[in-house]
């Protein structure tokens, strides 16, 4: 007996992780024919990347390898791979050999929801779940509203000549954080 041909069509996610490998480097536009840096350290199946964002910026085809001793411009953020794949953030440089090590495999991001946040890892893996607020605040968001903004907040960081040092927490986010558990103190109280 054979079998039944079924007629349900499959969803064909693409594969994001090797579309867009950790390792490589791309190059953020931050205008004036300028690009700022950034390595993918992770890519989810369902197309978020984890990205490190370096402070030496210059035109994408320029690019020198001394760019990734140059140092952190801001935290390394959550990103979907959309202007990678369509090309708005160019490949500059593709490494194979990269392996995530310290400090960039100890990264803990925030997930969801307040008051339900829970910990993943740079590689987007849930370590945690139900962290308190000040322990959120510590750590590094998984998302950021406005990711429509972020070439405009990398660009800003680059032209401040801003630092970012591994273990400290995202400033931004840390006081926005605080502000949300200032705001359910208050409601509480009445």
């Amino acid at each position: 007996m054979s079998k039944a041909k079924t007629t349900a069509k499959r969803s064909k996610v693409p594969d994001y992780p090797s579309m867009v490998p950790a390792g490589t480097v791309i190059g953020i536009p931050i205008g004036e024919d300028r690009s700022a840096f950034a390595r993918v350290l992770s890519v989810e199946r369902g197309g978020m990347m984890v990205l490190e964002v370096f402070r030496k910026a210059g035109r994408p085809e320029e690019f020198d390898p001394s760019v990734l001793e140059s140092g952190f411009a801001l935290p390394p953020f959550v990103h979907t791979v959309a202007p990678v794949i369509e090309e708005r953030w160019p490949v500059v440089r593709r490494d194979e050999r990269f392996e995530l090590a310290p400090p960039e495999s100890e990264l803990q991001f925030v997930h969801g929801l307040w008051p339900f946040w829970h910990a993943k890892n740079v590689r987007q893996e849930t370590t945690q779940r139900e962290i308190s607020g000040e322990e959120a605040a510590r750590r590094l968001p998984a998302s950021l509203r406005g990711d429509e903004d972020r070439e405009a907040r990398v660009a800003q960081a680059i032209r401040e000549g801003r630092t970012w040092t591994p273990g400290e927490p995202d400033p931004e986010w840390a006081a926005s954080v605080r502000r949300s558990l200032e705001k359910a103190k208050q409601h509480a109280k009445g």
